[in-house]
Formats: structure tokens, C-alpha cells, sequence
């Protein structure tokens, strides 16, 4: 399924377009999903950071859960990468450790994941719904 329009956020006084996309129909990747990035001052260049660990269950263009269960530097978090908090914190580890805002083309990241782990993200397997949170109250949306 394509989500067709691109979002836009502000990241560090610069502007983006983004969103979260995944391909229920590509089988032979499953499970995968990827961000989509542009920054709005060059349309010429795209970014796509995949992940094939984080799974999103997603049907007709809506998160169907609140998101995973996490740990987010070893607290107990909920992620969910549709939300622009997390697209801003992946679009800020891009584009400082990745690439520039000035480069051109596209880039693939294909280790997702990876960056998850080094914004102090770990344990994102288990998707979640209401029902977690009513022994815990510490987990963050």
C-alpha cells in the first residue's frame, strides 16, 4: 500500500517532508516499512531508511495498535513510527551522521533499525494495544 502525500516537519530550525510507508503486497521483503525523506530546500534529493525488524502492522493507510513496546534507554516505551516525534529524531541522526542536506539523488539506509538502537531505542519486536498498559502507566506514546 502506498501512502501518497508527503508530511511536512521542522527539525532543527530546517524544513522536511516525510512520512512512514510500507508495502503489504511485496512478500519477498516482508515484513519491511521505510521512512521517506526530503529536505524542502532540495527536492532533488530523497532519503529512504528502511526496517525489517520493526514490523508495523498497518492496514488501509491506519496504525491499528498504539504502537511497539520498547525500551527507550531501559525505560519501558511505546514506539510508533508513524508519529513525527520519531520521524524527527531519525531525520536528525540522517542528516547528521548520513548525508547532507545538500547532497543529490537518492540514498537507501537500509539498517533501520541500527539507528533505532543508536538513539537509545531496543526491544521494539512486540506490537502493543490498550490492553499492555493496564498493569503500566510508564509507558510513553
Amino acid at each position: 500500500m502506498k501512502r501518497g502525500k508527503l508530511r511536512r516537519i521542522s527539525v532543527d530550525g530546517r524544513r522536511y517532508r516525510w512520512n512512514y510507508m510500507y508495502d503489504d503486497m511485496d512478500f519477498s521483503n516482508y515484513p519491511y516499512s521505510y521512512y521517506v525523506f526530503v529536505p524542502e530546500e532540495n527536492q532533488r534529493f530523497k532519503i529512504r531508511v528502511y526496517f525489517t525488524k520493526y514490523e508495523p502492522q498497518m492496514k488501509l493507510d491506519a496504525y491499528l495498535y498504539r504502537g511497539t513496546l520498547c525500551q527507550d534507554s531501559g525505560e519501558q516505551a511505546v514506539m510508533n513510527l508513524c508519529r513525527p516525534f520519531f520521524a524527527a529524531q531519525v531525520i536528525k541522526y540522517v542528516f547528521a551522521h548520513c548525508c547532507q542536506d545538500t547532497d543529490v539523488g537518492e540514498v537507501e539506509i537500509r539498517d533501520g533499525e541500527a539507528i533505532l538502537e543508536k538513539l537509545g531505542y531496543s526491544d521494539f519486536y512486540r506490537i502493543c494495544d490498550a490492553r499492555d498498559f493496564e498493569d503500566s502507566h510508564k509507558a510513553t506514546v
